[in-house]
């Protein structure tokens, strides 16, 4: 007499790049088609979950762009002499280049 053993069942775990979060529709400009399609093979997941892939590196690209702004307009108040010098008085070259510096320590 034979016994059949039953296998382990195996949880299904989520797909590589799927995540939790809002679920939502929307229409892929033209222009972004053969993009998205192109990322979808490489990476060897669907075009969802690539758009998904295209738009996290597009927040981090942001998020990079918001902070070198606020530097640069740090750097902006501190060589225009926003720091107390009079107005129209620009600072002299080391106190320019130290103002630079600051946010480098």
């Amino acid at each position: 007499m034979r016994y059949r053993v039953p296998m382990a069942t195996r949880q299904r775990s989520r797909p590589a790049g799927r995540s939790e979060g809002r679920r939502t529709t929307l229409r892929v400009p033209t222009a972004l088609e053969a993009e998205l399609s192109r990322t979808a093979r490489t990476l060897g997941v669907s075009e969802n979950e690539a758009l998904v892939h295209l738009a996290r590196l597009g927040a981090e690209t942001a998020s990079r762009q918001r902070a070198r702004q606020r530097v640069i307009a740090r750097h902006r108040k501190a060589v225009s002499g926003l720091n107390g010098a009079a107005a129209g008085v620009f600072p002299s070259p080391q106190e320019a280049r130290e103002a630079i510096l600051a946010d480098r320590s």
